[in-house]
């Protein structure tokens, strides 16, 4: 077996390990390893709804993919995470995350395919809550990785958060302008931006809450642009953020109805307002 699929593998029973996950709960999965991310959608994907732009394919560090062989799940990870920084192991504990919460979600709503998927009436609170899952798990045990390792010590790993933080500051700034400047025109404030930009904060959360085990809160930041925020989707976004933290301790599919109605009520914020 080659070398990098055994590390995917180690770190696959390391998950299982520490998150108590049951055999029974694990689905049938592969794991592929590969430079052209276009190619592996093309040949193993279930149905043409999992197809987007090439351009965003060729970019991904990873992927899930619903296969067309026994509706198993195919884990796809970049050869690039194969690097000096060991970025795998962000990819492979954030897209294995994906893999069992799909199957809990699938198999507790009787849903068979890709299709079904997508059209289940849950599935954009799952979506975004199953993304800050991974996002969280992938964020704490990289840097777990990075600590236990010594490639970082305690007051480096701060220092280097904080960094970190703030420069998801700005990105979260140029999210939410170009999300304003989108509300602008009709043709591109859809229920689809509206996702896409609830998705970029849903990933902002996970890893401001994967970074306090180190001592750095970022929305206790005076450069947390709270204001911003709030104007860009409501008060809300802080109870959603709230429920959200509420399952960084939760391996089993969390409860989907509250989130989903307070999504709701943002969306329907954001389309007034």
């Amino acid at each position: 077996m080659d070398k990098n699929k055994v590390k995917l593998n180690q770190y696959i029973d390391a998950y299982n390990v520490k998150y108590n996950i049951l055999d029974e709960d694990v689905p049938q999965f592969d794991c592929l390893i590969t430079d052209d991310m276009v190619g592996a959608f093309r040949k193993f994907a279930e149905t043409e709804e999992q197809l987007r732009e090439q351009s965003e394919i060729m970019n991904l560090n990873g992927t899930v993919i619903f296969t067309k062989d026994n509706r198993s799940y195919l884990i796809v990870v970049n050869k690039n995470q194969f690097n000096e920084g060991n970025d795998y192991i962000h990819t492979i504990f954030h897209e294995y995350t994906h893999v069992l919460d799909y199957h809990s979600y699938m198999k507790a709503n009787c849903i068979c395919n890709f299709d079904k998927l997508i059209e289940s009436k849950y599935i954009d609170a799952f979506y975004l809550w199953t993304e800050y899952h991974a996002r969280y798990i992938g964020t704490e045990n990289y840097y777990n990785h990075q600590l236990n390792s010594n490639q970082i010590f305690d007051e480096d790993m701060r220092q280097f958060i904080t960094e970190q933080t703030e420069a998801k500051f700005e990105q979260l700034n140029k999210e939410l302008q170009e999300f304003l400047e989108n509300k602008q025109n009709p043709k591109l404030m859809t229920h689809n931006n509206f996702l896409n930009v609830m998705y970029n904060v849903t990933q902002h959360f996970a890893r401001f809450s994967a970074f306090k085990k180190y001592g750095v809160n970022a929305l206790d930041n005076a450069s947390f642009p709270i204001s911003y925020l709030e104007h860009s989707l409501s008060i809300d976004i802080l109870e959603y953020n709230k429920l959200l933290e509420s399952s960084n301790n939760c391996n089993k599919l969390f409860e989907l109805k509250k989130l989903s109605l307070l999504i709701d009520k943002i969306y329907k914020y954001t389309c007034i307002y």
